[in-house]
């Protein structure tokens, strides 16, 4: 692997990481519980900001905020080495060795697939492109405009980061559901204490809830010519 993205995908979990930290230093929130509320944050802030900044200044100052979390937490546990004892849940490993998988698994795929060369990859390649959200006088002009922007926001980051390219997108969309996914891990966790079960409702409402926390619920005339 080279150094230069084994540098770009430090940067790109230090930054999912960020406010997982701060999150587990405060509120003790676990990784299973903590990871998909931080891929959501980075999505709503992404999107928010994205309305009427550029798009590199989005993934710029969400970097430094990313930052600011980590500064946050290491202040919570006192130092660096009582900060490293927040992460001994196994979750975080996994995802440490997981994500560099991933990113060779899909570095060299193609978008294929109507959906995606058409709208959701053509969406992101827009992102980048332009530097700017797909409204009104910017992003291009075979884009749907009426498809949500949940699925194409943290894929352009990635993007943004290791420069576009169609396994980036690919990347960037497995490590969101990676991130979702984790919260099967906490159902199982409560299914295994005295009394507990494994709800299948709540980890439906769980879903629910972490795609209503993202842009899924966009503004239509947003996206509108």
């Amino acid at each position: 692997m080279k150094r230069v993205t084994i540098v770009k995908l430090a940067l790109l979990l230090g930054g999912l990481f960020g406010p997982c930290a701060a999150l587990q230093t405060t509120k003790g929130w676990r990784a299973e519980k903590a990871l998909p509320f931080s891929m959501c944050a980075h999505s709503l802030l992404l999107f928010a900001f994205g309305m009427f900044l550029p798009f590199s200044w989005c993934v710029s100052g969400l970097l430094a905020l990313d930052a600011l979390a980590w500064l946050y937490a290491v202040k919570r546990s006192g130092s660096v080495s009582g900060l490293l004892h927040v992460f001994k849940d196994p979750v975080w490993w996994l995802t440490v060795l997981i994500v560099p998988a991933l990113y060779y698994a899909c570095c060299n795929r193609r978008l294929m697939s109507y959906d995606e060369y058409s709208h959701w990859g053509l969406m992101i390649k827009n992102i980048v492109a332009f530097d700017a959200l797909p409204r009104r006088g910017a992003g291009a002009a075979f884009v749907l405009y009426n498809y949500p922007p949940m699925g194409a926001l943290f894929p352009a980051m990635v993007c943004r980061i290791f420069g576009y390219r169609d396994g980036m997108a690919y990347f960037g969309y497995e490590l969101l559901l990676l991130t979702l996914a984790v919260g099967i891990g906490k159902e199982i966790r409560d299914s295994r204490k005295p009394g507990g079960h494994f709800c299948v409702w709540d980890l439906v409402a769980d879903f629910i809830g972490a795609l209503a926390a993202t842009p899924v619920a966009y503004f239509a005339n947003y996206f509108t010519k």
